[in-house]
């Protein structure tokens, strides 16, 4: 039984105006005796300082694309406490992003900012620290979510007994990716006792959306010139790693993509048609209580319920003696980079519900054998009869074009790199719409998948292999590339890694060198400035992007351990 629950909301109802730092000493200032005590200071900010940052972080609304209301409170927090510039550049996804409430028109892209070097450091090279700003919205929809704040709840894990953060009775995700990271960059700064060289402070916009903020950095409005952010910079941690004692040699460059059609489509797909007089039977198939996750790190260990209904529907597909003519499909997942948790679909049919219930029956056996980290006692996959009865739906051959292509579509990893076990690459199917446009009284049908992969090559043989899906199901012009970053590949050798291994080795938590398989911004900061050395670490986050999302509190302490030992070594 769980116990001990505390909404921090009103347990830590401070300000960051006026929060006091907690001393810290660093690995430069001290005496060898005094290192010993790294371990003590570091726990002291975690369990303080930091918790309050992220406290403060989620009473700030922060979605992807609508996070304004964060962007403008740390924008004047910084002003305010270091009376320094806070620089931003013009990107900006839609406009608006920042038309829905006047407050924030002003708060979009990117933004970064200085910190002078500590006294007798200042010949030491600058470091840049960086997070991003927004977070995915799961268990709430995208409008709740603009103006809901975030409530964390602290928890004892009844496996485990470890202290966690969790969003309030799991109603939404935490936005521990990264409110947590940013929470520590923030603390950092915030000690005057830590001593550094100079240090720049980067955080991004839009990152869960094809890191299409660091895509984008430095933009500058009506012009091909960009504000010059990282030049300066001889390294650069990111800290946006959801694995305690990871260091990453390599991510994954990835491709989002949107296959769609709707009142514009001229190819006669979007009008709704009768019914088929032979499908006598309408049904909805809904899938529920997966695990869902991200779709990088989880996506070899956590099923999708879009493809979960997609191998049930594919079975009675266009077959001899079976049709299914879709109504409409919908999930709670609203971006491709989250593994569906679940998903509905409505259809007609002349398969009897015994036969439908006998595939479910199969596909979760097949499920069984794949997933072992599901719970396989919350999940549902459920056949029931429609109550009222539908009189238009899709077109039977687009029905049965979309259900092939949406299950010709790859699902997780498709293949590793022997030795490493490195996935080379893998996919992850969803969101999906479909649904008769009110307005129109037109279909319009949005479906998506993510691709990744550590290797260029690998990302753009997946690219055309997912464009001819779409060319050969739907024809030309229904395929849309929307996210198309680069991978961070394989890098042995990097002075700052090594650095932060010695830190954890150092205060005794277990470390390695590792890859990500998920997409990190150090790609395109890799890009940008060729010479910087940089990696990504971070505390433990479990469930990323899911109503389970759960951070673990005991691991910032090593993290900050690790790091405190490395700044002062970055010459």
């Amino acid at each position: 039984m769980k116990r001990n629950k505390i909404a921090f909301k009103i347990l830590l109802a401070t300000s960051w105006i006026g929060l006091a730092a907690t001393p810290i000493l660093t690995l430069a200032s001290c005496s060898n005796n005094e290192k010993d005590l790294i371990p003590n200071k570091a726990r002291e900010l975690s369990s303080k300082t930091i918790i309050h940052f992220f406290n403060d972080v989620c009473a700030y609304p922060h979605p992807t694309y609508w996070f304004g209301p964060l962007n403008k409170h740390l924008t004047e927090y910084i002003e305010e406490k270091y009376g320094i510039t806070v620089h931003r550049d013009d990107y900006l996804k839609s406009t608006a992003q920042t038309d829905w409430d006047a407050k924030y028109k002003n708060y979009y892209g990117n933004i970064w900012f200085d910190i002078p070097a500590s006294k007798g450091y200042e010949n030491f090279p600058k470091v840049a620290l960086q997070g991003h700003m927004d977070m995915v919205i799961d268990g709430i929809s995208l409008e709740e979510a603009k103006t809901t704040p975030i409530v964390p709840e602290f928890d004892i894990e009844e496996e485990t007994n470890a202290s966690i953060i969790h969003s309030k009775d799991h109603k939404t995700s935490l936005g521990a990716d990264d409110g947590i990271g940013m929470s520590i960059i923030l603390s950092l700064i915030e000690d005057k006792s830590i001593n550094h060289g100079p240090i720049k402070v980067l955080f991004t916009a839009d990152e869960e959306d094809g890191l299409i903020g660091a895509a984008n950095l430095g933009m500058k409005k009506d012009s091909s010139e960009k504000y010059d952010v990282l030049s300066d910079c001889k390294y650069l941690l990111n800290i946006d790693n959801e694995s305690l004692g990871e260091l990453i040699k390599s991510s994954g460059g990835l491709r989002y993509f949107w296959y769609q059609f709707n009142d514009k489509d001229a190819s006669g797909n979007a009008k709704p048609v009768e019914i088929d007089s032979a499908l006598t039977n309408q049904f909805t198939i809904s899938a529920s209580g997966f695990r869902g996750g991200h779709s990088g790190d989880d996506i070899s260990h956590h099923a999708n319920a879009i493809k979960a209904v997609l191998d049930v529907l594919n079975e009675f597909n266009n077959k001899e003696n079976s049709k299914i003519q879709l109504i409409s499909a919908s999930t709670s997942a609203n971006v491709v980079n989250t593994i569906p948790r679940d998903a509905k679909f409505l259809f007609a049919t002349n398969v009897n519900k015994d036969k439908i219930n006998a595939q479910i029956q199969t596909v979760i056996n097949d499920l069984k054998g794949k997933y072992t980290a599901e719970d396989f006692n919350a999940i549902k996959i459920e056949c029931n009869a429609n109550e009222n009865i539908e009189t238009k739906g899709l077109g039977l051959d687009i029905s049965s074009k979309l259900i092939t292509m949406m299950s010709k579509f790859w699902f997780g990893v498709k293949d590793y790199l022997i030795p490493d076990k490195m996935p080379s690459i893998s996919a992850n199917v969803g969101p999906i719409n479909l649904s008769i446009n009110n307005e129109t009284n037109l279909y319009t049908f949005k479906f998506g998948t993510a691709s990744r992969s550590c290797y260029r090559n690998v990302l753009t043989d997946f690219e055309n292999e997912n464009k001819k899906l779409s060319d050969d199901y739907l024809g030309p012009d229904h395929y849309n590339l929307f996210g198309n970053a680069p991978p961070f590949e394989p890098e042995e050798k990097n002075t700052l890694r090594a650095t932060l291994i010695d830190g954890f080795t150092k205060y005794g938590t277990a470390s390695k060198i590792t890859y990500t398989h998920g997409g990190l911004e150090i790609s395109y900061f890799k890009e940008i400035n060729p010479n910087i050395i940089l990696t990504s670490v971070g505390a433990q986050i479990r469930n990323c992007h899911t109503i389970n999302e759960t951070f673990y509190i005991d691991t910032i302490a090593p993290t900050i351990e690790a790091i405190l030992y490395t700044l002062p070594l970055l010459k």
